[in-house]
């Protein structure tokens, strides 16, 4: 009976000892919480030029933090904490978008992920590396003449991925340019600023390149472009596009275009090339180039970070494939041979020389007289014409109105001593593009300064609305002589001019 009695009392004992632990462990997690972590943001937009900011992470458990992949340039003091911990965080300046994200998290717990996300810049570009639109270019108000590419325009190249005092352009023969046509399938969104590549040209001088472009590290690229055949449809081959490390050596990309319209008028197509570079460089070229009879546009470049594509080597590109054009050198004269030394024929010099390359890709005549202004295209031969009614035309010039005679006078000729000389002119007689209605054109070519053409100091011809190449002889020209052209009279006397070149003999 006194047995049964002590073992009453002893679970009664246990009994009230597991009641009191119970109670307790209730009363301390009563006291502790549930497990929470807060921050006092969760997201962060900051400027390219980066800072420092300060923040407030809460959480009645202990707490680590963690940067998602590509975030490491994102640094955070102290990466964990318990109760209250304030937070700094600090950002390097940055040229270029970029997102990232810090995790917090309990230790050892999958409860209360808790994400930072950290945008610098303008996210919405996040994977694009460059674009250009090429804006809205505009005539010099002084020469009528489009800005070329190299000449860095504010007013029509000032692209996304463009580093100031570090990204260039450059280029030779290509103008950045409005007119043209936009046309369905594909066409441009951006505008209708654009690139000309004139027609007829070497690819060494018709190129345009990007130079210096940041790409992060970026090995897997797209490079996406629109290409127009001006008044006929683009074909393969009309452009190309190169790749290269530091602007020395080359490496062809092959890029394929969207559906190519048949037909008489000419079409935007879109194009796009697929690529991983080997290496990723510090910085990346891109060369655009053209040896198309016709002429062809070019908008809208763009590369994106990409998903990989076809591998190109640019270690192992081409020297210069495509090489920059020396400036022509100023002519020199004949060598003297030796006394008793036979002569040998020696390499044409050229007294002046204009193809009015600057008026490629104008479609219809101009209207602002550049009498006043007109300069050479060619290098070594940008000197100053005179002059009065003097227009832009397609790849020539137009002189003459219904009303006014058209001059032009040549700058002096590039000759040393007294010199003979072939001569080489395209001339036609302005017709009416609507009526088809031709001017009875007569015009003068005179010789000015010394010299003679064909025999007298003066030639008459008779145009008609077909181009010719008239070819004369100039005798006993020197530095002092200059060629001018004129109407014969002042009434519907209008004429086109072009490819005027003078060869010493």
């Amino acid at each position: 009976m006194k047995q049964r009695f002590w073992i009453k009392v002893l679970f009664g004992v246990v009994l009230l000892l597991t009641t009191m632990s119970f109670v307790a462990c209730e009363e301390d997690r009563e006291e502790v919480g549930a497990p929470y972590l807060e921050l006092d943001i969760e997201e962060l937009p900051l400027t390219l030029e980066g800072g420092n900011v300060h923040f407030t992470v809460l959480a009645n458990r202990p707490w680590q933090a963690t940067l998602s992949e590509g975030s490491e340039w994102i640094a955070m003091t102290p990466m964990q904490g318990v109760g209250r911990t304030e937070v700094e965080l600090s950002i390097p300046a940055s040229d270029y978008d970029r997102k990232g994200e810090v995790q917090f998290q309990i230790v050892d717990t999958a409860y209360e992920l808790k994400t930072l996300v950290v945008k610098q810049g303008d996210v919405s570009k996040i994977g694009l590396i460059y674009s250009e639109t090429f804006g809205a270019p505009m005539k010099d108000a002084a020469t009528g003449y489009w800005p070329y590419a190299n000449e860095n325009s504010s007013n029509c190249m000032s692209g996304t991925g463009v580093v100031a005092g570090v990204t260039t352009y450059d280029g030779y023969g290509v103008t950045a340019r409005m007119v043209g046509t936009y046309t369905a399938p594909t066409p441009p969104t951006s505008g209708e600023g654009h690139l000309w590549f004139p027609a007829g040209k070497t690819a060494d001088k018709n190129f345009f390149e990007v130079q210096q472009l940041a790409l992060h590290g970026t090995k897997n690229i797209d490079i996406r472009f629109y290409l127009h055949g001006n008044t006929s449809p683009y074909k393969e081959g009309d452009v190309m596009l190169h790749l290269s490390a530091d602007g020395e050596k080359w490496s062809a990309v092959a890029f394929t275009t969207g559906a190519i319209a048949e037909a008489a008028e000419s079409t935007w197509v879109e194009a796009q090339a697929s690529v991983t570079l080997k290496e990723a460089p510090e910085q990346l070229y891109m060369r655009f180039s053209s040896t198309t009879a016709g002429g062809c546009r070019l908008d809208d470049p763009t590369i994106l970070q990409g998903v990989g594509g076809v591998e190109v080597d640019l270690a192992a590109g081409t020297e210069d494939p495509i090489p920059t054009p020396e400036p022509e050198p100023e002519p020199e004269p004949d060598p003297t041979p030796d006394p008793g030394e036979d002569p040998t024929p020696s390499t044409a010099t050229l007294l002046w020389h204009d193809d009015f390359s600057q008026f490629d890709g104008e479609t219809a005549d101009g209207t602002v007289d550049l009498g006043t202004t007109l300069i050479g295209s060619l290098t070594g031969f940008k000197e100053a014409y005179t002059g009065s009614k003097v227009y832009a035309a397609a790849g020539k010039i137009k002189l003459g109105s219904s009303s006014k005679k058209g001059t032009l006078t040549t700058p002096a000729l590039k000759a040393s001593g007294t010199v003979d000389a072939t001569m080489t002119v395209d001339l036609a007689a302005w017709a009416n593009v609507t009526s088809g209605a031709v001017d009875s054109t007569k015009i003068k070519i005179v010789v000015n300064g010394g010299g003679t053409i064909n025999g007298a100091t003066s030639v008459d011809v008779t145009l008609s609305g077909e181009q010719v190449t008239y070819t004369y002889a100039l005798v006993g020209v020197s530095a002092a002589t200059t060629i001018t052209f004129e109407s014969a009279t002042a009434s519907k006397q209008r004429y086109y001019l072009d490819n005027l070149k003078i060869t010493q003999k």
